[in-house]
């Protein structure tokens, strides 16, 4: 028998309760959050009251503090059926699209608890993963499905095209960027703690 979760598929209008919630039982004040993932209380509070979309580096970065996936701030969206699959539909998936719009990340996955991310992501021209090298504590593996892209690390930078992928170990700094004139998709697969 299937099911599809009743909760609305708008989840940026959730992202703050859901944090709020996790700091609260996590124990943990707006300030100490904060200085972890390196925003401000402010910023955090606003997040938490839904009134600002945090952008996917500081929503990973409030995550990481909180012991939470991408996903669990997301919510859920997908399709169940009984004997442990889960199958999520393209147009019913966890999507954050920053106001910007340059950037789309999609969560292909949706199974709370599970120890990694499955991530379709999508850059604009000219537009990177982060401003600057992010490191965090998990393995990363890229696979570049269409665009071109320069994945830059502490140690080297190598450009990607279509099929090419990329792996890296934890607490690696590194970033995606798009190079080319069209829309770069790639996709991301995050194993640890994320």
């Amino acid at each position: 028998m299937s099911r599809i979760l009743e909760e609305p598929m708008d989840p940026l209008d959730e992202i703050g309760t859901r944090i709020r919630a996790a700091r609260v039982a996590a124990k943990l004040s707006l300030r100490e959050v904060g200085r972890r993932a390196d925003v401000t209380a402010s910023f955090l509070s606003q997040v938490e009251r839904n009134l600002v979309q945090p952008s996917i580096l500081s929503l990973r970065r409030i995550c990481d503090v909180l012991g939470m996936s991408m996903l669990d701030a997301l919510g859920p969206g997908e399709l169940r059926t009984d004997g442990g699959v889960v199958v999520t539909r393209a147009d019913q998936r966890a999507q954050m699209i920053p106001p910007t719009r340059d950037v789309a990340v999609d969560m292909l996955v949706s199974t709370p608890g599970r120890p990694f991310e499955l991530l379709w992501v999508k850059l604009a021209p000219g537009m990177s993963t982060a401003p600057d090298l992010v490191a965090h504590h998990a393995k990363e593996a890229m696979v570049v499905i269409s665009g071109h892209a320069r994945f830059e690390s502490e140690s080297h930078s190598t450009d990607l095209g279509p099929g090419d992928t990329v792996y890296l170990n934890a607490d690696y700094g590194h970033r995606m960027v798009n190079v080319g004139s069209e829309e770069l998709v790639f996709i991301d697969f995050v194993v640890g703690d994320v």
